[in-house]
Formats: structure tokens, C-alpha cells, sequence
């Protein structure tokens, strides 16, 4: 691990405008003491951990987070799971073991909301005196805010659970995304004329219900598609559990066992479960029209 680096530690759940805002400040600090800058994350946020609810609730798995804190260029990324000794850590001892003893932070750049220690008693105030007292550049960033209010992970959960892609895609600086593992379905939708991709993706990843228009990147090539995420009431499949499949427009390759990203664009309409099966492949009909004529608009 480097010595003397420019430190930021949270949870940076969705690497959204807020904490590119901070990871901009800590380059331009990094680059001005020529130190290496470093961005430690916590992979599941504490508050996750403490109330034992993870599942349905990541914008971004562990491993989507540290790909796209790389992408900003910062020098140094690290995991730091959030354990019960560090949930029961003192504000002091947290700072301590972590800033000084084991990352060796000479500045410290963090959120107006950052805390650490037990209860969260470590806030900027408590963080300036200590950076004051060991010599550590010390900076607080202010909330990141649009249209009045403050961006940050927790809107962004609210606005993917309630399928609203676009609002949460404009706060994350990009489409937001989900990647999975093709499997093997109910083969359904090819006997209804419209075959899907069933996706295995991580449980802890949030997945907005609903159907959307959506682009697929598998093997370096982007396609349009139409996502849907719900339960298959009509079909009644499945076991009717929650599932994530994607109709890719003109498309007929076998994609078994390959890994796909898929961007959320925009929603097309909430789950609907219908009458029969005509009904329902009426509606598709209708999905593939409009997301057709939304992706040839933008």
C-alpha cells in the first residue's frame, strides 16, 4: 500500500454527481501536494449492514463500484468491509487504525455528511480536530444539489424502486446499468414469438419493476432492446418469482452463459398482469413500437 496519499473513504454507492464531485477535489488536491490519491469504499453500505437488509438494494455491486471509481483516474482503490468491530469502533480508534495508521492519509476529503465511529459520533467537526492535531489537510465538500435538492445514494434508491431510470440516470452521470449471467428460462417468450434472455444478476442489485427500453452490451457490441422485470402473472412461470429478462430487437444468437450489461433508458409502462395470452402479446407488440421509436430519437 503507498505511503502519504489523498484520502476519501464512504460507501460511494452508485459513484453519482455528489462523489464525483468529491473525487474531483481529491485529484486536484493530490495533484498540488504530488501525492497519490486513494478512494477507500465500503462495499455494502453501514446502514445496510446494520439493519441485515442488503438484498434489492445496491445501485452498484462492489465490483461495478471499483470499475467505475477507476474510470475517474483515481491512483489507489480499496474495500473495506464494514465489520462488527469497526460498527462498535470509537470515532477516535476508527481514525486512528484506519486514517493515519493503515492508510496513512496526509488530506482527508469527505462529504458534509461523512461520520465514523460508533453511532457516527466522528462528524467534520471531529474529523477537523483530528486532521488538525496529526498535520492532515483536511477538506469538506458540500452537498452536490439539483433543482434544490441534495443528490445522493439514498434518492437514487427511491427513484429506481420506483422505476423512474431517467431521473436516477441524469444524477449518475450515465445509463443506470445491470449485468447477469444468461440462463435458461421457461422458453416462453420464443413460443410466443418473441424470445428473451433471462438474467442471473446479483441479489443485492436493485431492479426496478417494470418494462423499459434498454441497450444490451454483449462482446463489445451495443443492441436496443426492451427489458422487463416483474413477475410473469399471465404466464404464470417460473413460480412466479422475480425475475429480469430482455428482448433483444433483431437479433438471433445463442447468448447461453454470456455475461450481459444492460442500460436502463427509459420506462415504457409499469407490470400489467392481463387476461390472457393474446393480451399480453398484444402489449409486447406495443413495448417494441415504442421503444423502437424512443432509441431512433435519441
Amino acid at each position: 500500500m503507498t505511503n502519504n496519499m489523498v484520502l476519501t473513504i464512504g460507501s460511494y454507492d452508485g459513484v453519482h454527481k455528489g462523489h464525483l464531485q468529491i473525487i474531483s477535489e481529491l485529484k486536484k488536491i493530490s495533484y498540488s501536494l504530488n501525492l497519490k490519491s486513494a478512494l477507500v469504499y465500503f462495499p455494502i453500505p453501514p446502514k445496510f449492514v446494520i439493519a441485515n437488509k442488503i438484498e434489492n438494494s445496491l445501485i452498484t455491486t462492489s465490483l461495478e463500484r471499483k470499475e467505475i471509481i477507476k474510470e475517474t483516474g483515481i491512483d489507489e482503490v480499496y474495500e473495506l468491509n464494514f465489520t462488527r468491530d469497526i460498527y462498535l469502533m470509537s470515532a477516535s480508534d476508527f481514525f486512528n487504525n484506519f486514517i493515519i495508521n493503515k492508510y496513512k492519509a496526509k488530506a482527508l476529503v469527505v462529504g458534509r455528511d461523512f461520520a465514523v465511529g460508533y453511532n457516527r459520533a466522528g462528524d467534520t467537526k471531529f474529523l477537523k480536530k483530528m486532521c488538525d492535531k496529526n498535520g492532515i489537510l483536511f477538506k469538506v465538500i458540500d452537498y452536490f444539489k439539483v433543482n434544490g435538492h441534495k443528490v445522493s445514494s439514498s434518492l437514487i434508491r427511491n427513484m429506481l424502486s420506483t422505476g423512474n431510470v431517467s431521473d436516477a440516470s441524469d444524477l449518475l452521470s450515465r445509463y443506470y446499468f445491470v449485468n447477469g449471467i444468461v440462463v435458461k428460462g421457461a422458453g416462453m417468450g420464443r413460443k410466443l414469438g418473441y424470445p428473451t434472455a433471462n438474467l442471473d444478476v446479483d441479489k443485492y442489485k436493485i431492479l426496478p419493476r417494470g418494462v423499459y427500453t434498454s441497450r444490451v452490451f454483449i462482446d463489445g457490441i451495443y443492441y436496443n432492446a426492451v427489458s422487463f422485470i416483474g413477475h410473469r402473472y399471465t404466464l404464470g412461470t417460473l413460480g412466479l418469482k422475480l425475475i429480469m429478462e430482455t428482448h433483444i430487437l433483431d437479433f438471433d444468437m445463442d447468448i447461453y452463459g454470456k455475461n450481459l450489461k444492460v442500460f436502463f433508458i427509459s420506462k415504457i409502462r409499469d407490470e400489467i398482469k392481463f387476461k390472457n395470452q393474446l393480451e399480453l402479446v398484444e402489449k409486447i407488440r406495443d413495448d417494441i413500437l415504442k421503444a423502437k421509436f424512443f432509441l431512433e430519437t435519441i
